[in-house]
């Protein structure tokens, strides 16, 4: 009777084994994409995560952190939401934003399971980066004298006065890379900066104000990209007057101020 019991067991686990063994495997999560994407993306609210089926049922959405396997760098103080069932959001308030000119990297490791027990196969990462400081006007502003011009630089963020003095410069037909003397405008708080020629430029001479990558913001890391001439303008040409002379009647030019 006991071999009987235990042959009778033995055939029970094998078909058990069996029946599990043949019940089809869950196909695997795949996430679809991850916002934002790209390079010099505007700052934003939410980090968007979507995934190519149903997740979650309907009903409790909100997420404590402690239940995402999910890593950003640099860190960020998410509220995590599903917003449907195959979208998840790390959703950031009013005193937790991203930064500008930085770099963010994604990490979504296998944790988050379907219903039926799916999850990622591998982790995922993920990076985009946020705008790097560039011109967005140039406004000439006065002449302190006929060869020096004074420019206004203005930035979308705050910049450091010493890598623009290192990487904005004026291009002549003589010469292809004059600095500048540089001062910040107080009323513009980092965004907007005055520039002129140290020495006065030649007269009727054409000239460009360029920009190259290297500019740091105060807010991040990553350096301006844009290499282009933001401004270009013409110097005064030579000064002169007509004289008559009465003599002879003949007119010639005689010397005059600005």
């Amino acid at each position: 009777m006991r071999s009987f019991l235990q042959l009778t067991l033995g055939l029970l686990l094998i078909l058990w084994t069996t029946a599990s063994l043949a019940q089809p495997q869950p196909e695997p999560l795949r996430l679809l994409r991850v916002t934002p994407a790209g390079e010099d993306v505007p700052l934003n609210t939410q980090i968007v995560f979507e995934f190519h089926r149903p997740v979650v049922p309907l009903g409790r959405m909100e997420r404590q952190p402690e239940e995402m396997p999910i890593a950003i760098m640099p860190r960020l103080n998410c509220a995590w939401r599903w917003l449907n069932t195959t979208t998840l959001a790390c959703e950031l308030g009013e005193r937790t934003t991203m930064a500008r000119a930085t770099r963010y990297t994604v990490i979504v490791q296998p944790g988050i399971r379907t219903e039926d027990g799916a999850t990622l196969e591998v982790p995922v990462t993920h990076t985009f980066l946020t705008q790097r400081p560039k011109v967005t006007e140039a406004l000439h502003q006065t002449w302190t004298a006929p060869g020096i011009p004074v420019v206004l630089l203005m930035f979308d963020q705050p910049i450091t006065g010493q890598t623009l003095a290192e990487h904005v410069f004026l291009e002549t037909p003589k010469h292809k890379r004059l600095p500048l003397n540089i001062s910040e405008s107080p009323k513009h708080k980092g965004r907007g900066w005055l520039v002129r020629p140290f020495t006065a430029l030649p007269l009727d001479t054409s000239a460009a104000l360029w920009v190259e990558p290297g500019i740091v913001s105060t807010q991040g890391r990553e350096v301006g990209a844009e290499r282009r001439a933001v401004y270009a303008f013409d110097t005064f040409p030579p000064c002169g007057c007509l004289a008559l002379h009465a003599s002879n009647a003949r007119r010639a030019a005689a010397p005059c101020q600005w």
